[in-house]
């Protein structure tokens, strides 16, 4: 293997878990925003999944029509 091929790799690696780290911030965020705003909202747990379920069914319509 040359050493160009394997800066190739290092540097797909390195973007790979630097793209990792973003998405795993980006969650991590949108979790704790998603229970500040159920929790100062007075938003029950099973709403979400209420909620889901109308998505799901929804989506569901929308393919088979």
């Amino acid at each position: 293997m040359s050493l160009s091929a394997l800066a190739r790799i290092t540097s797909t690696i390195s973007h790979m878990q630097n793209a990792f780290l973003v998405f795993f911030c980006e969650m991590l965020i949108d979790i704790i925003k998603h229970s500040f705003l159920a929790k100062f909202n007075g938003i029950k747990p099973i709403e979400y999944s209420e909620f889901l379920e109308d998505l799901c069914k929804q989506v569901h319509a929308s393919l088979i029509s």
